[in-house]
């Protein structure tokens, strides 16, 4: 009986994991298309992308600081030992993410009227981390994908 809530637990933990990453594809599908005809905005470029930024920075960090301490993926190398180098890559690169992305968001709002260089140099850094993101949580739900679904429902 504890099995089996433990299992219906992890399932539910792991379709929440999976709305939230659907959540910030969203949210990067918004940015990119953003990217490549923004919209007009009432301010400046800039300030538009700041305001692009904000929400999806203010999703990782406690979506990451959650993957990082949640047992979903805490309990992933105990029963697939293979997943662990991933998960310790993929939880290495939290940190770089949102730093990067917090680093475009401050110099976007260092200046009212960038030139067009500096436009288009912070579109080509956002657009990389709009690919380092989706590359990011695509590896994180096959490796749950392969470790629950697979794995253990193989285990049955």
């Amino acid at each position: 009986m504890k099995k089996e809530k433990a299992k219906k637990n992890v399932r539910v933990e792991a379709e929440a994991a999976f709305e939230e990453h659907k959540r910030i594809s969203a949210l990067l599908g918004d940015l990119d298309q953003w990217l490549d005809r923004p919209v007009d905005c009432t301010t400046a470029w800039t300030e538009c992308l700041r305001r692009m930024l904000e929400p999806l920075v203010a999703v990782l960090e406690p979506h990451f600081s959650g993957e990082e301490t949640s047992p979903l993926y805490r309990d992933v190398p105990i029963e697939s030992p293979r997943f662990a180098p991933s998960l310790d890559r993929l939880f290495g690169e939290h940190e770089a993410i949102v730093d990067e992305l917090t680093a475009i968001s401050r110099e976007a709002c260092g200046t009212t009227e960038p030139p067009a260089a500096q436009i288009r140099e912070l579109t080509l850094r956002t657009k990389r981390m709009i690919f380092t993101l989706k590359r990011h949580e695509s590896e994180e739900n096959e490796i749950l994908q392969q470790a629950y679904w697979d794995d253990l429902a193989a285990s049955d």
